[in-house]
């Protein structure tokens, strides 16, 4: 092995006296990136800053264009943000509706602007509020000729937000850093949250105190078996949950859950963002059922019920979560640590109906009590689809990059087709993708339509949109009905 001097100089290994030479190479293990690693949502007071950087300008004023939306059921709006000042201010916006069955918002990148959705007659309230401490204005929303418009308070105006010197981080991990068990570290300027990943609960102890409540969560996921080779903490600061996840959204983490086990209006917005992203999930814990009844139906929130004394939600998703996609459904598993309950049967109908999941004795073992979403859809088949989604993209990622030039033609297209059923036979065999009888075979199928029937405009940009797949997803037995016929040699009158 030959190694690089500062001064030019390489230095490599002596020459020896022998007929024999034997090469040894150390082969370590890979860092687990996959779609089991979790975050703890850590709410702080604090901004944290970057060591040496300026902070931007906060917005201390912008106009709505229309400054109030009215209209009927069915119309779509697109609001224009103007007059932003100071010049060089982050422009970026949170927006939320105060009622979204009524009238929901989104950014719109064709238009450059917030498409506001009339859903229903009725007012409503939008908030907007300028990142990084600016200015905060709300905007009335009418539907409907009957309906009364609702009066915006007053704008808030921005305040500077004054880093603190404890809260003073390098992205670049020293090797003191790297000793103590820290594997990544990034303070975003724009929210002032901080992203922090630990290779073990001792690393999470050099932060975080052992009676702090990140601490209590990290303790009850490294104590699983299946934990991951580490658990992230996102340090956000109080109303800026939204940008923050916005910001750490592609980061190295699939699972969440909140140190404090806060069930509130922050969580709905969260949940809301889990919901609308489709690929990642937000586990909430609480010991009273009805503060799951405004997260009912959502496919990407999982709530379960327990004694929030106990990290119920750390062990659920460090025994489970990092087992192999497809493999494992998320009912019956021992969470280590956790107390399991003695519920009755109208207990346990309760967190059925809700769609909750507890830890209790079963059968007279300690086992989850199912494996569901608050949708009534099961984890493990969510989870294979967020794992197809992101296999089907990495083979056509490597399509792209590994060749050279990727014909529009029938040989091109051919290759996307072979790179969509390469992913997909993987999540047959995976057990992610249901069997046609007792074929072998996976039941799925890939379509891609010929260079013919694309559009002129897709043939000019070079976009071809001509690929699908359907497939019938695996299934589970969670319970089971034997019926017995028993002889009996005994006549009864």
């Amino acid at each position: 092995m030959a190694i690089p001097m500062a001064n030019g100089q390489v230095i490599g290994a002596f020459d020896k006296v022998s007929d024999v030479n034997v090469i040894m190479t150390i082969v370590h293990p890979q860092p687990v990136i996959g779609l089991g690693n979790m975050v703890i949502l850590n709410k702080v007071t604090e901004r944290a800053s970057l060591e040496g950087a300026k902070p931007e300008p906060i917005i201390s004023g912008f106009t709505l264009d229309p400054a109030a939306v009215t209209g009927k059921a069915g119309d779509v709006v697109t609001v224009q943000v103007k007059d932003i000042a100071p010049k060089g201010a982050n422009s970026d916006l949170d927006v939320t509706s105060s009622d979204p069955k009524i009238a929901t918002v989104a950014y719109n990148s064709t238009k450059k602007g917030y498409d506001v959705t009339l859903q229903k007659d009725g007012a409503v309230l939008l908030t907007w509020t300028a990142q990084s401490g600016g200015m905060q204005k709300q905007q009335a929303v009418t539907v409907g000729d009957t309906a009364k418009a609702l009066t915006p308070a007053a704008d808030v105006p921005g305040k500077e937000i004054e880093p603190s010197k404890d809260r003073t981080f390098s992205n670049e991990l020293s090797n003191t850093d790297r000793m103590n068990g820290l594997l990544a570290r990034k303070v975003d300027t724009t929210t002032g949250a901080l992203y922090r990943e630990y290779r073990n609960l001792d690393a999470v102890e050099n932060d975080y105190g052992r009676d702090t409540l990140v601490y209590k969560k990290a303790t009850a996921y490294f104590a699983q078996d299946y934990h991951s080779d580490r658990v992230a903490v996102i340090d956000y600061v109080d109303g800026q949950l939204m940008p923050t996840l916005k910001d750490f959204w592609s980061f190295n983490w699939t699972f969440a859950i909140m140190s404090d086990n806060s069930i509130n209006d922050e969580t709905v917005l969260a949940s809301n963002i889990f919901e609308a992203n489709a690929d990642h999930f937000l586990v909430l814990q609480s010991n009273d059922l009805s503060n799951f009844n405004d997260y009912y139906g959502q496919n990407y929130t999982i709530a379960l019920k327990h004694d929030v004394e106990e990290a119920m939600d750390a062990a659920f998703v460090g025994a489970i979560a990092t087992r192999p996609v497809g493999s494992t459904t998320w009912k019956f598993k021992v969470l280590k640590g956790i107390t399991p309950e003695a519920v009755t049967t109208q207990e346990r109908s309760g967190i059925d109906s809700v769609k909750a999941i507890a830890y209790i004795y079963s059968d007279g073992r300690e086992e989850t009590s199912e494996g569901w979403t608050l949708s009534g859809e099961y984890i493990d088949l969510l989870h294979g689809v967020i794992w197809v989604n992101q296999a089907v993209t990495k083979n056509l990622v490597d399509l792209l990059h590994n060749n050279d030039k990727l014909g529009y033609d029938h040989n091109g297209i051919a290759m996307v087709n072979s790179a969509i059923s390469d992913a997909l036979l993987d999540a047959y065999n995976r057990k992610i993708i249901a069997e046609i009888g007792e074929t072998g075979k996976g039941d799925y199928s890939v379509t891609t339509t010929p260079v013919e029937q694309q559009s002129k405009q897709d043939l000019s940009d070079r976009h071809y949109d001509g690929a699908s797949f359907t497939y019938h997803a695996s299934n589970a037995i969670h319970t089971i009905t034997v019926h017995g016929v028993v002889q009996s040699d005994t006549i009864l009158s």
